[in-house]
């Protein structure tokens, strides 16, 4: 998109925008307005958002639906899956398709996950420091890789979940070590 002298003009960032006044408001329903507006800017079917109690638990704070709920529960019962494994290191995990999955990977998750007709899952873990809180997971029909700016969306999301569960640290759900 340009201007009529061709100086080049930014495109408009729906997410960000919703993001920023999601944050800036701070209400009660931030996480669920921040899930919602992934799955209207970005190419997800599904959003978990699980953070880790003062316990060491892992608890889901907010998901888009039922499927999305079982999924990220089944992972945390089985101990397996892309969640997990961005809850253990520090970076995103991506699995453009669980279809491509070796065996040994999530041997139960994987299949579980495809049965249920996921067939892709993008895990982004929330940082305090080194401590990983909780993971919005998005969850996909269809195979496939992030673009650049969903990936950028996805991570800006991730960060206003961050954000909104520290304000309301003391109002909602434990989050902690």
């Amino acid at each position: 998109m340009t201007t009529t002298d061709q100086t080049p003009i930014a495109a408009p960032d729906p997410l960000g925008a919703a993001l920023a006044t999601v944050v800036a408001e701070g209400d009660a329903h931030s996480v669920r307005r921040i899930g919602e507006a992934c799955l209207a800017a970005l190419p997800t079917t599904r959003v978990a958002i699980t953070v880790r109690t003062g316990d060491g638990r892992r608890e889901s704070v907010w998901a888009c639906d039922e499927a999305a709920r079982d999924l990220d529960g089944l992972q945390f019962r089985l101990g397996e899956g892309p969640c997990l494994d961005a809850f253990a290191g520090p970076d995103p995990v991506h699995v453009p398709d669980l279809a491509e999955v070796p065996p040994h990977r999530w041997p139960v998750f994987a299949g579980a996950a495809l049965r249920s007709g996921v067939r892709a899952v993008h895990a982004f873990p929330l940082h305090v420091g080194a401590l990983t809180v909780g993971i919005l997971a998005l969850y996909r029909d269809e195979p496939g890789e992030l673009a650049p700016e969903d990936l950028a969306g996805a991570r800006r999301a991730a960060d206003a979940v961050l954000w909104t569960l520290l304000a309301r640290r003391g109002d909602g759900p434990a989050v902690g070590r």
